[in-house]
């Protein structure tokens, strides 16, 4: 996705997910064949690096799909005619909500519900992937605590207090 965010003097030629309406996207509503040709789990990381959590198209690659998976990216499968009317509803930001409801396999964007396919096996591993991405998201989020109260220390005290050092204490 770097090519198409940013041009070759590193500032962003207009790529639709700059926009400040999208900045905090986390579903992503493509067109068919999303992901066909890569293969390699770098382009799940990328997209997943970005913040992406599912992306809603009529069909995907393959071993794209499957490596989505494997991450925690949800492949949603809808049919054509649904992405074309989920576009025209995300351009307009009174409507445009997507929400994505694995439990149920329903996608809904403003009054309207779409139902998606995704292989039922998967399920329980995308819940299970969401579940312990919260808990890793509240675990670094109190890291984060822990660095800042740490650093704040270290300010304080020009380094390290005694109180700190050991081997259950290191500097980060």
């Amino acid at each position: 996705m770097h090519d198409l965010r940013f041009g070759e003097d590193g500032a962003p030629p207009g790529f639709v997910l700059d926009e400040p309406q999208y900045a905090d996207t986390k579903i992503l509503v493509t067109r068919r064949n999303f992901g066909a040709g890569s293969s390699r789990e770098a382009a799940v990381y990328a997209l997943s690096d970005f913040g992406s959590r599912c992306v809603i198209a009529p069909s995907f690659g393959d071993i794209f799909a499957s490596n989505a998976v494997k991450n925690g990216l949800l492949p949603a499968q809808v049919p054509d005619g649904t992405v074309e009317t989920l576009l025209l509803k995300v351009a307009d930001p009174e409507t445009g909500l997507v929400t994505v409801d694995l439990e149920n396999l329903l996608i809904t964007c403003g009054q309207e519900a779409f139902c998606f396919n995704v292989d039922p096996a998967i399920v329980p591993l995308m819940l299970h992937c969401a579940a312990d991405r919260l808990l890793r998201a509240s675990h670094e989020t109190q890291t984060r605590l822990l660095r800042h109260s740490t650093t704040a220390l270290m300010r304080k005290h020009g380094n390290y207090p005694e109180r700190l050092s050991g081997p259950t204490c290191r500097p980060v």
